[in-house]
């Protein structure tokens, strides 16, 4: 069995040739330490784990140091020590932010280029698992996720028009 075969046949709930091996997320700096500066993709062939994660496209908008910039959303992240970006302020305050923002085309064509990537090298070859941000991680990327918490108790209706900026 390869490893899409062998994820495959887990998923239905049948006996593979062994247990699949898979991680959802390897830090980058995880993978310079064992193997020094190849890509995650490498990273992958040279475990040879049984599937691949990979992550819909965001475009950086603005670079504000090596470890902080801005993406399309407005979103600023920071990249932590592990090499994981983490968001660290959003664009929407305030209700009149939310009505004067303008997201990004969620459905621009630079999102899926990733995952076509992934699909040209591993297609039928290793599982090929797409994870997508959903209207939650996006509320609480945009409005920040103490604010976001509160709001579902104190304005839900706020919370819920924060929720469709991704829909």
């Amino acid at each position: 069995m390869n490893g899409y075969e062998r994820m495959m046949t887990a998923l239905e709930r049948k006996e593979p040739d062994r247990v699949p091996v898979w991680e959802l997320i390897v830090n980058a700096p995880v993978i310079r330490a064992l193997y020094g500066d190849i890509s995650y993709e490498d990273f992958v062939e040279k475990e040879d784990l049984d599937g691949i994660t990979i992550f819909e496209n965001q475009r950086v908008t603005e670079r504000l140091s090596d470890i902080r910039y801005k993406d399309e959303w407005g979103i600023l992240w920071t990249i932590e020590p592990n090499g994981v970006g983490y968001p660290s302020g959003g664009p929407i305050r305030t209700e009149a932010d939310l009505d004067g923002y303008i997201p990004p085309d969620p459905d621009a064509d630079h999102r899926l280029d990733s995952l076509k990537s992934a699909v040209k090298r591993f297609k039928g070859e290793r599982a090929i698992v797409f994870l997508t941000h959903d209207a939650f991680e996006f509320s609480h990327y945009l409005h920040g996720m103490p604010n976001l918490l509160i709001d579902y108790l104190e304005n839900p209706e706020f919370a819920r028009r924060l929720a469709r900026v991704w829909s």
